[in-house]
């Protein structure tokens, strides 16, 4: 096989461009790898950022408690109940009212929640009317005006009030609890949480009050319920920001009939159709500006772009007058906002459990609400912190588009890396074969070169 000769010169350039060409790759393999590295530590050191962020600015939330029921263990005694006629419920069947009251007072807030509460609305008090045996001991809250009160007391048994309550659709409906608010009387407004014992009636002024008798541990004071809400403006006059002086904090109470009345009207129709397009959206500035002078932003709109989720939780509320069971309530952030307003709060009159999975599905939200008031809290370090307070109209989860560029990215990162590879394979493999060739070659070369002087002696000698 006749090889094609090359110069020692022509070798060793051959030698130093796959030299070159080698170095050229590994530095590009360099570069990316490096590239992959450094992408990797920002978006990890972003999630650490964010994370201290929140966990400096944002106070802890206790464990969430776990509520064990509790059966009535005597259904025999139900059976002792009368009020299927008129003239059984005038009867207040003392022996099952004194057992479903003692059962009743086991109860809390929470463990009427639990065994599913129901208001007593006009469909649910239909039901009792038709049917009562069937609803015996099973809780029901109701709210309404005391119309008629009678405290009682019997031996070895505590004090018991037994009252009427005017519901807010007119109808009427009975109690025996064991506490009242201090100064209760005919005219308060009370909500009462309790079991169904019978449907009773009692004779009033205005005739005979007939409706379900409800056994409870207590009545709390309540509220009428809020209707349509005028004069907003002038309740949210009323309104102080916390503020901070050389030597105090000051934190004016919020009046309620502001907080509720603005929580109204973020609730309601009209809020949804307001030019919320046109709304100032919170930056740095804005909140700037809320900060340093809350009495001009009071009650505004403001729309919040895409930001972080830094703890949102869904309790229950007490007493109020928009019949609220539970509001969302929480913390945003965002890593724009720099300066005086790292975060805010917000309160919003709807349930939305979704929003508390903040480190997983609802990191990110958006929304609009109104600023109330600048508040005062604690930090973690125990610094004091002031933040905007906002009544959110809408709070919704934000799931980012899936970014079919970044996957593209990493499989073209990816696929280039092995093509590299490859090449550099491919490269070793060729330079080892050209010098296997230019080896042969030199080997080659010195043997012509050695026959070649053997031949020239040869002929010397034979003249």
């Amino acid at each position: 096989m006749k090889h094609k000769q090359i110069t020692l010169a022509e070798a060793q350039a051959l030698a130093r461009r796959d030299r070159n060409r080698l170095v050229i790759m590994a530095l590009a393999v360099v570069v990316l790898g490096a590239g992959y590295v450094v992408t990797r530590f920002y978006g990890e050191r972003y999630e650490l950022e964010e994370e201290r962020e929140r966990t400096a600015n944002v106070p802890d939330r206790g464990p969430l408690e776990r509520i064990v029921t509790i059966e009535f263990d005597k259904p025999e005694v139900l059976e002792k109940v009368r009020d299927a006629r008129p003239e059984d419920r005038v009867l207040e069947d003392t022996e099952p009212l004194r057992d479903v009251l003692d059962y009743a007072r086991l109860q809390t807030r929470r463990h009427y929640d639990a065994l599913g509460i129901r208001e007593l609305t006009p469909e649910v008090y239909a039901e009792l009317e038709s049917d009562p045996g069937a609803h015996r001991v099973e809780p029901f809250r109701m709210r309404g005006e005391v119309v008629d009160l009678e405290p009682r007391s019997s031996p070895n048994r505590p004090d018991e009030a037994h009252g009427t309550l005017r519901l807010e659709d007119g109808r009427y409906a009975h109690f025996v609890v064991v506490e009242l608010p201090a100064g209760t009387g005919v005219g308060d407004f009370v909500r009462v949480d309790g079991c169904f014992v019978k449907l009773f009636s009692r004779e009033g002024e205005g005739g005979w009050m007939e409706g379900p008798l409800l056994a409870s541990q207590k009545a709390e004071a309540s509220v009428p319920r809020l209707g349509s809400v005028e004069g907003l403006e002038e309740l949210l006059a009323r309104v102080e920001d916390d503020r901070f002086d050389e030597d105090h904090i000051h934190t004016p109470p919020l009046p309620e009939d502001a907080k509720w009345g603005l929580m109204s009207y973020a609730a309601s129709p009209a809020s949804a159709e307001l030019d919320w397009e046109s709304a100032p959206e919170l930056d740095t500035e804005v909140l700037a500006r809320i900060y340093d002078d809350g009495n001009a932003y009071r009650g505004k709109p403001f729309r919040l772009s895409i930001s972080r989720n830094q703890g949102s939780w869904t309790e229950a509320v007490g007493e109020n007058p928009l019949r609220l069971e539970k509001l969302t309530t929480g913390w945003i952030g965002n890593m724009v906002w720099k300066g005086k307003v790292p975060v805010i709060q917000y309160i919003a009159p709807f349930d939305k459990p979704e929003l508390q999975d903040f480190t997983g599905s609802a990191k990110l939200v958006d929304g609009r609400g109104f600023f109330l008031k600048n508040v005062f809290y604690e930090r973690k370090d125990g610094a004091p912190g002031r933040v905007p307070l906002f009544v959110m109209q809408a709070i919704d989860v934000f799931t980012p588009v899936a970014d079919g560029r970044t996957l593209m990215f990493m499989w073209g990162l990816l696929g280039g890396t092995l093509l590299l590879a490859g090449c550099f394979w491919l490269l070793l493999v060729r330079d080892k074969r050209s010098s296997r060739a230019l080896q042969a070659e030199l080997v080659r070369r010195r043997r012509a070169r050695r026959g070649k002087a053997g031949d020239e002696g040869l002929e010397l000698a034979e003249s």
